[in-house]
């Protein structure tokens, strides 16, 4: 027998959305009239919480945009993958201790991006892995990723050390960009070489986080 939340999910992604919002905002209405917030208020709870708001507000926002214009198939809406990428948004922005606009973006994307079935098929489990990577990555092992990729995409690179490249992209010092490359380098993401290959678009990236990099690249405002 199917629940309430799957009956809803299968109903209408958007309603979905709305009401976790409404969740949000009425979970802290009832924290703030609190006879005890003293006690179990803290700033950054609050802080957390209305980000995880604002990030949905947008995702719905955008969503409806993408319905409009009539990029996401009538029936893909209650789809597995839908439900699923749907839930993982959820559960970043419910269950992640620190939330942040560059993971939020990418998981965003992935999901619009899964939702046109433009580069992949709703039978596909891929846009779900994606956003489990993205999910596992720091902040700054994403923003090192994409600028990786943007570096290398399209051109052929002029010999300069990788990590004064990402420098240059990111501010990053040595240090700090040595433990985000490691942090890639786990997940297969970049190859351990240190050495980017100058004639090919993936640069210092391994396929799979090329794909990633592209598939995100592909979302359209």
């Amino acid at each position: 027998m199917s629940t309430d939340k799957e009956l809803v999910l299968r109903k209408d992604t958007e309603t979905v959305i709305e009401k976790s919002y409404q969740a949000i905002i009425e979970g802290l209405t009832g924290i703030l009239s609190s006879e005890r917030k003293e006690l179990i208020l803290s700033c950054g709870f609050i802080l957390q919480k209305l980000r995880g708001g604002k990030f949905l507000d947008v995702l719905n926002k955008e969503w409806k945009q993408y319905r409009e214009k009539g990029r996401i198939p009538e029936d893909y809406v209650g789809t597995e993958q839908n439900e699923e990428c749907l839930q993982e948004i959820l559960d970043y922005l419910e269950k992640d201790d620190i939330l942040n606009e560059v993971t939020f973006d990418a998981l965003k994307k992935i999901f619009l991006m899964a939702s046109t079935e433009k580069i992949s098929k709703r039978e596909s489990h891929l846009p779900q892995q994606y956003m489990k990577i993205c999910r596992k990555l720091s902040q700054g092992a994403l923003i090192v990723l994409f600028a990786t990729y943007h570096e290398g995409y399209g051109k052929k690179v002029p010999g300069k050390p990788w990590r004064e490249r990402m420098f240059e992209r990111t501010g990053f010092d040595n240090q700090i960009i040595e433990i985000f490359e490691e942090e890639l380098y786990k997940y297969k993401l970049i190859d351990g070489s240190g050495i980017p290959n100058d004639k090919q678009e993936m640069y210092r990236l391994t396929k799979f986080g090329y794909d990633l990099c592209s598939y995100i690249e592909n979302y359209e405002e």
